[in-house]
């Protein structure tokens, strides 16, 4: 398999089962493939930090 759409069509085949083995497996790689980032989690942290110490504004919509 090598294109999306057999992936897909290939998806479509499977047992319920291997469904949820699947969606497991690939919500485990996604996680590891799109790990943050040292920079990333250094902003989140600040942000985080600002927050919990009350150094934010809110935008409100109107």
């Amino acid at each position: 398999m090598h294109t999306l759409s057999e992936i897909q069509a290939a998806i479509t085949k499977l047992a319920p089962n291997e469904l949820f083995e699947l969606r497991d497996w690939l919500e485990e790689f996604c996680e590891e493939k799109l790990a943050l980032s040292g920079a990333v989690k250094a902003d989140l942290d600040k942000a985080h930090q600002d927050i919990t110490t009350g150094r934010f504004r809110t935008r409100h919509a109107t």
